[in-house]
């Protein structure tokens, strides 16, 4: 995470509580070579909450103002890879039904995509392709 924080289509946002870090978010901007148009597409990854804070609404509260901050700064759709029951709850539904594409070998259900801006998801195809960071984990 600390190689993505430097490049400038990188969004983190941090919940603190009482001074400590509780969890974090991270934006990154993923390239969409088959969209139909330029689009800005942000890839949500990792979505963290220390165990400590667990269940406390932490993530929810990070995932919201996340997705609000990647809106206002005019990310028209993000992708996930994760839990399809956890990020069904922010409407972010399976990207294999709208033609979008992971490239990495991933169950079809859990690579998700929502769509910030109306007709994003139209102009969205094929695969999405990562910061080149996340070959490296």
């Amino acid at each position: 995470m600390d190689r993505l924080r430097g490049h400038r289509d990188t969004r983190v946002l941090v919940a603190t509580v009482d001074g400590e870090v509780a969890g974090c978010i991270v934006f990154s901007a993923v390239d969409a070579p088959g969209a139909s148009r330029p689009l800005r597409v942000a890839g949500l990854a990792p979505l963290a909450i220390g165990p400590a804070w667990q269940g406390q609404g932490i993530g929810t509260l990070l995932m919201q103002r996340g997705l609000d901050d990647c809106a206002a700064r005019g990310v028209e759709a993000v992708v996930v890879l994760g839990h399809p029951g956890y990020y069904a709850r922010f409407r972010f539904r399976p990207a294999h039904a709208h033609g979008v594409a992971c490239k990495w070998v991933v169950p079809e259900d859990a690579f998700m995509v929502r769509e910030l801006a109306p007709g994003a998801l139209d102009a969205l195809r094929g695969r999405v392709d990562y910061r080149p960071e996340f070959d490296e984990v």
